[in-house]
């Protein structure tokens, strides 16, 4: 009968070992004093040891625990398990109450980095606590994840330089244009004087001919022809101010901003500005518009 106890419990040993062996990661099992129960071939690989020489080892000699013993990962998970019942932890429907798992990251001396997952398994039939840990290589996954990071700290430097090269461009840009108007303006500002200078000298000279005859009290023009020299006051004033508004037009500072625009106005506000060279140049300028252009989007 002994024998055929010590035949049953041996080969359910071989049953449990197996699956257990074949876990591709290192998996340990500590009691409550923190040193190794078990510990699969996986771990044995990852420590460098013979699988049956594991056993007894310290949490600290395993390396999963993060140090600082008995502060550690496995510390935390032993007093996390006295507690259990008051800390309304279920069973999973294998006896074994399962506590709240702690994850962590470990780098090893030969840098490589595991995620290792501690939590407290528990038997409500026995007073032992038991701890398990299932680490996991995350080596490669941290450092593309790191050097993606970087990459992306790199992009985002790389993009606010060039925002602030294409907002300094934008501003460069904006001067040159006010430089270029300033200079458009010096050399309008002849023709524009002369320009104004004939309504001016019109205007002043109907009404000082209109102050004269006022004064003196000669009535002998008709009242129509008081009221041409009136219009020909306004007229001149208008066609002045014309040319004035014309050139605060051009001259003004102000970002591009386009809005419809009728063309044959524009054309011939442009033209009315050089209208003083075109003479001077003996150049008549004739222009045909087309009735019903429509308007074009521009600055």
């Amino acid at each position: 009968q002994n024998a055929r106890l010590h035949d049953s419990v041996r080969r359910g040993k071989q049953e449990w070992e197996r699956p257990f062996d074949a876990i591709s990661d290192p998996l340990a099992v500590f009691d409550r004093h923190g040193r190794l129960l078990r510990g699969n071939t996986a771990l044995a690989a990852l420590l460098g040891r013979p699988v049956t020489e594991i056993r007894g080892s310290s949490c600290g000699e395993v390396g999963l625990c993060g140090g600082g013993c008995p502060a550690c990962a496995i510390g935390r998970a032993l007093t996390d398990a006295a507690p259990r019942e008051e800390a309304g932890v279920d069973d999973d429907g294998s006896g074994i109450f399962l506590a709240r798992a702690e994850r962590a990251e470990i780098t090893l001396a030969d840098e490589q980095i595991l995620s290792v997952t501690t939590f407290p398994a528990v038997d409500p039939g026995s007073p032992a606590a038991s701890v398990v840990q299932v680490a996991k290589n995350v080596t490669e996954e941290i450092r593309s994840a790191r050097r993606l990071r970087h990459m992306s700290d790199e992009l985002g430097k790389t993009n606010a330089q060039l925002t602030a090269t294409v907002d300094r461009l934008k501003s460069t840009q904006a001067q040159l244009l006010q430089a270029e108007k300033l200079s458009a303006i010096g050399q309008l500002v002849a023709g524009v004087a002369h320009e104004l200078n004939n309504p001016l000298t019109s205007v002043i000279g109907f009404a000082q001919l209109l102050e004269s005859e006022l004064r003196s009290g000669d009535a002998a023009r008709p009242a129509e022809e008081v009221g041409q020299d009136l219009r020909r006051i306004a007229e001149e004033s208008n066609r002045a101010a014309s040319i004035v508004r014309n050139l605060l037009a051009f001259a003004r500072r102000q970002t591009a901003a386009r809005a419809p625009q009728d063309v044959t106005e524009l054309v011939q506000r442009v033209l009315s500005l050089r209208t003083y060279e075109f003479r001077l140049s003996s150049v008549e300028l004739v222009t045909e518009f087309e009735p019903g252009l429509p308007p074009v989007v521009i600055d």
